[in-house]
């Protein structure tokens, strides 16, 4: 969908997908509170249902071969915390889930997540206990499906149009 102004009363968290010499991947994600709304850009009403999830933001640190750019934890975290300035989105924006792996910690050093909280950018650990990733693709998948039904009455999923790494690999 067309970007559209995200309400204050919507909550927005953060996703993450550490990479290094792999691609990073960094997605904003928004939930619909069940309320109308004006879109203040464009002066249209819009509406989702109470418990959407609108992905409204991605950093995909990658290079043109779709290798990753072997930036470290700081300097990933500095273009994510620029990315949120730059959007509006800074000081909104709450510790979503990151791989689990980021926060493994080796002795006498920090763990990735928490060099990247150093710089202001906060996670928490996934949840990836037994069958949670059969119910997250089975919750993806109904709200997909009830993105694409008119009128949308069911929590769905949408993605702005300005996320074309999230639009490509969905």
């Amino acid at each position: 969908v067309r970007p559209f102004q995200i309400p204050q009363s919507w909550k927005i968290d953060r996703g993450y997908d550490y990479g290094s010499a792999n691609p990073a991947a960094y997605l904003l994600f928004a939930e619909s509170d069940g309320n109308e709304f004006m879109d203040g850009r464009t002066g249209r009403a819009i509406w989702y249902p109470k418990g959407s999830i609108a992905i409204i933001g991605e950093v995909y640190l990658a290079d043109k071969q779709g290798r990753g750019l072997r930036l470290s934890p700081v300097q990933q975290a500095q273009r994510i915390l620029r990315y949120e300035i730059e959007n509006g989105y800074r000081g909104r924006v709450h510790a979503g889930p990151a791989d689990k792996s980021i926060f493994a910690k080796e002795p006498g050093r920090p763990s990735i997540a928490e060099e990247m909280a150093g710089e202001g950018v906060e996670f928490v650990p996934s949840d990836k206990n037994p069958g949670t990733r059969v119910i997250g693709v089975s919750l993806y998948r109904q709200r997909l499906i009830a993105g694409m039904m008119s009128p949308i009455e069911d929590p769905c999923i949408i993605v702005f149009s300005t996320c074309p790494h999230t639009i490509r690999t969905v």
